[in-house]
C-alpha cells in the first residue's frame, strides 16, 4: 500500500516523478493557500505517447540534438586536421559556433514563435522544421569550404538555424499537460534531448568516420595501420599520409552524412503540424478539487 508524507495524502499515481521518486508534484492552483495534495492525472508517458504531436516532435528533438551534438564532438578534430590549426585555434572556433550561434538561435527562435504563433499555432512545429531545412545548405555548404573562417561562418548559420527548434519544442511539450504534470513533461524533454543526443550523436559519427576511413584506405585495416587516425610510430611515409588523407575524408564524409539527419528530423516536425490542434484541445483539464484521498 501506498504511504502517506507529512500533511499530504498521497493516493496511486503513476506518473514518472512518482514512479521515480515515490510522491508527484503539488496540485497548483485549486487549493486554498497550505494545503498541498498530491494526486495522479493521465499518466505522462502513457498519455503524451498516444498523441502524434508528441511522438513526432520527440523524434525530431531526438535527431536534432543526435546531429548537433555528433558535429560538435567532431568540429574540433575536422578543423584541426582540415585546416592545420592549433588546438587553441579549434576551441574558439568551438566557442563561436555553440555559444554565440546557438545562443542566437535560442533567442532569435523564442522572440519569433511568440509573434508568429499568434497567425497559426502550427508554426510550433514548422518553425523547427523550417530551420532544420535551412541548416542542411549550410552545413554542407560550410563542408566545402577551402578556408577555416568561411566554415566557421558556414557552420555558425546552420547552428543558429538548427537551434530555431528548442523553444517551440519545449512550449508545444508544456502546452500539451496540466500543470502538475509539467515537471515530468520537462523530464521527458531533456531526457531526449541530453541524453539521447549525447548518448548517440558521438558514437553515430564516429560509426560513419571510421567507416568511411576504411573505405579511403588502401593499404589494409584502417583500424590497425592508423589507431585514432594516426600511422604507428616509425611508419613509413606513405602510410602516415595515408592514414592522414583517409582520417581527414572519413571525418568529412561522416558531417556530410550526419548533417542529411537533419532533413529526416524536419520531417518529423512537418508531421507534427498536421495533429496539433487536435492534440492541443484534448489537453486534459486539471481535476476539480474535492478532499483529499488516501491510499490503501
Amino acid at each position: 500500500a501506498a504511504g502517506t508524507l507529512p500533511g499530504r495524502a498521497v493516493e496511486p499515481a503513476d506518473d514518472l516523478l512518482v514512479q521515480a521518486f515515490g510522491y508527484g508534484l503539488p496540485w497548483r492552483g485549486l487549493e486554498p493557500r497550505g494545503t498541498i495534495r498530491v494526486r495522479s492525472e493521465i499518466p505522462v508517458g502513457r498519455g503524451l505517447g498516444s498523441k502524434p504531436v508528441f511522438r513526432h516532435m520527440m523524434m525530431g528533438l531526438g535527431l536534432t540534438m543526435a546531429t548537433t551534438y555528433g558535429w560538435g564532438a567532431f568540429t574540433t578534430p575536422y578543423a584541426m586536421r582540415v585546416f592545420s590549426i592549433s588546438v587553441a585555434d579549434a576551441g574558439l572556433i568551438y566557442a563561436l559556433i555553440a555559444g554565440v550561434a546557438g545562443g542566437s538561435g535560442l533567442l532569435i527562435s523564442g522572440y519569433t514563435i511568440d509573434w508568429i504563433s499568434r497567425r497559426d499555432p502550427r508554426w510550433y512545429p514548422w518553425l523547427p522544421a523550417l530551420g532544420l531545412t535551412l541548416a542542411v545548405p549550410c552545413m554542407l555548404t560550410a563542408l566545402a569550404m577551402p578556408s577555416v573562417w568561411g566554415f566557421v561562418g558556414a557552420v555558425m548559420f546552420g547552428n543558429l538555424f538548427t537551434f530555431f527548434h528548442q523553444p517551440p519544442t519545449i512550449v508545444t511539450l508544456q502546452n500539451m499537460v496540466t500543470a502538475r504534470m509539467r515537471a515530468s513533461a520537462a523530464f521527458v524533454f531533456f531526457f531526449v534531448n541530453t541524453l539521447v543526443g549525447v548518448g548517440l550523436g558521438p558514437p553515430i559519427t564516429g560509426f560513419f568516420s571510421d567507416l568511411y576511413a576504411q573505405g579511403n584506405f588502401a593499404l589494409g585495416d584502417f583500424a590497425a595501420l592508423c589507431p585514432g587516425g594516426r600511422a604507428l610510430p616509425g611508419a613509413e611515409a606513405g602510410v602516415a599520409q595515408a592514414c592522414s588523407a583517409a582520417s581527414t575524408q572519413g571525418v568529412h564524409s561522416a558531417l556530410m552524412t550526419m548533417s542529411l539527419m537533419y532533413i529526416w528530423a524536419a520531417l518529423h516536425f512537418f508531421l507534427a503540424s498536421r495533429s496539433l490542434r487536435a492534440d492541443l484541445s484534448n489537453t486534459p483539464a486539471p481535476l476539480p478539487s474535492g478532499e483529499p484521498v488516501r491510499a490503501g
